[in-house]
C-alpha cells in the first residue's frame, strides 16, 4: 500500500495496537518481547509504540507491572450508525481470497460485538440496472461506508460518483484506491522487503521473484511486493539483478504453468536458492514444481510466499509474509468510529505491518 509519508515502525506498530483494544479484539496486552517477535521489532521500538498508547490513554502503566488495556475508554461504542458494506460479488464464490474473505467476516464481527450491524451490499453487475439503482440510494444514505471493491466500470459511474463524494468511505484491502478519502491494507512493501530480509538472514544469496496472474499488472500490490522484495534484496545482498531475476508469468496461477517456468529455469543452468513468490497459491505449486523437477525444499531451494493463509496441508506447511487480517478490520473499523463521532482522523493511508510466518519451506543456515 502506497503511503503520504512512511511511518516510523513504533507508529505502526502503535495503529495496529490502537485498533485492537479499540475492537476488543485483545484480552490481555502481549508482552514486549510478544510484540518485537510479532511485529519484527526491537524493544525499544516497541516501547515507544507503548508509550503513545500510554499517553492516549489505551493502556495503563505502572511502575513494576505488566502494561493493561484500559476498558473505560472504549465503553461507548456508535449503535446507531447505517453502515453498509460494499463488496464484489464474487465474495462468497469458491474461487475467493481467503485474505480478503477473513477481513470482510472479522470486520463484521467487530462490529457486532461493538453493537452495530453492517449492511452487505453486493456491486452490482453491468446491465443490471435496477439493482444498481438500490446500491446506490443505500450508499447515498448511509453514514458511513466499507469499500472492497477491485475496480469499477464504467456501467457503476453513479456508484463511483457516491463513494468519492461521501466523506466517511473507508477504502479496505487494497480496494480502489481512488474513492474514498481513507485507505487501510497491508504494507506490501514493507512485505516484499521483510521477505528480503528472512532469506537473508537465512543465509540465502541467490533469491528469485516469481510472479503468476494477469493481476500483477492490474493490481498494484503485487507490484509494491515485488517493489520492496527488490530494494531489500539490493540493500542487503548488493548484486541483485531485477531483470534477470524477476520471472513473471501472465496468466493466473496453476500448476502446470508453475510446473513449466520451473523447469525453463532449472534447464537454462540459471543458479537459484531461494523463490520469493508473490502469492501463497504459486507458492504452494512452486513447492510442489520444485520438488517434482527433482530440488528438495528447503534444502536446494527455499520458498517464501506472500498471504499467510491458515490452512491445512500445504499452505500450513508454507514459510510466508502473513497480513494481518484481524488488524486490518480493526484499523478500518477504529477509523470509522471516529468519523462517526466527528473526531480529528491524521492522514488518509493507514498501512498494517505484515509479520513472518515461519512454515518448513525455509530454515536458517
Amino acid at each position: 500500500m502506497k503511503r503520504e509519508k512512511k511511518l516510523f515502525k513504533y507508529q505502526l506498530i502503535h495503529n495496529a495496537l490502537a485498533a485492537k483494544i479499540a475492537a476488543g479484539l485483545l484480552e490481555k496486552l502481549p508482552s514486549e518481547e510478544e510484540l518485537g517477535k510479532e511485529f519484527s521489532a526491537g524493544r525499544n521500538i516497541v516501547r515507544q509504540a507503548l508509550q503513545m498508547l500510554s499517553d492516549e490513554g489505551y493502556i495503563i502503566k505502572e511502575q513494576g507491572r505488566h502494561a493493561r488495556i484500559c476498558r473505560k475508554k472504549f465503553a461507548d461504542p456508535v449503535r446507531e450508525a447505517k453502515l453498509v458494506l460494499l463488496q464484489r460479488h464474487d465474495y462468497l464464490g469458491a474461487n475467493d481470497n481467503p485474505v480478503y474473505a477473513g477481513i470482510v467476516s472479522k470486520l463484521l464481527e467487530i462490529a457486532a460485538g461493538r453493537g452495530c450491524l453492517i449492511e452487505l451490499l453486493y456491486l452490482p453487475a453491468p446491465g443490471n440496472t435496477q439493482y444498481a439503482r438500490f446500491v446506490a440510494e443505500k450508499l447515498r444514505t448511509a453514514d458511513g461506508i466499507f469499500m472492497t471493491v477491485l475496480r469499477l466500470n464504467e456501467p457503476q459511474k453513479e456508484i463511483a460518483e457516491i463513494l468519492s463524494a461521501h466523506p466517511r468511505t473507508i477504502c479496505v484491502d487494497n480496494a480502489v484506491g481512488s474513492f474514498g478519502r481513507y485507505r487501510v491494507g497491508t504494507d506490501n512493501y514493507s512485505g516484499g522487503w521483510l521477505a528480503a530480509e528472512t532469506l537473508h538472514t537465512a543465509g540465502r544469496k541467490k533469491p528469485l521473484i516469481y510472479g503468476c496472474g494477469n493481476a500483477f499488472s492490474e493490481y498494484s500490490p503485487m507490484i509494491e511486493r515485488a517493489m520492496g522484495f527488490r530494494d531489500g534484496c539490493c540493500s542487503l545482498l548488493g548484486n541483485f539483478n531485477r531483470n534477470e531475476q524477476f520471472i513473471l508469468d501472465e496468466v493466473s496461477p496453476e500448476f502446470h504453468i508453475v510446473f513449466d517456468s520451473m523447469k525453463r529455469l532449472l534447464d537454462s543452468g540459471k543458479f537459484f536458492d531461494s523463490v520469493f513468490v508473490l502469492s501463497d497459491h504459486a507458492a504452494v505449486y512452486t513447492v510442489r514444481a520444485l520438488r517434482a523437477l527433482g530440488k528438495k525444499v528447503p534444502e536446494d531451494v527455499a520458498v517464501i510466499g506472500f498471504d499467510g493463509i491458515a490452512e491445512s496441508g500445504d499452505f500450513a506447511s508454507l514459510t510466508s509474509i502473513r497480513q494481518n487480517i484481524e488488524s486490518v478490520a480493526a484499523e478500518s473499523f477504529l477509523i470509522m468510529e471516529k468519523l462517526l463521532r466527528n473526531e480529528i482522523v491524521t492522514g488518509s493511508i493507514s498501512p498494517v505491518p505484515p509479520s513472518l510466518k515461519q512454515g518448513s519451506t525455509l530454515f536458517f543456515r
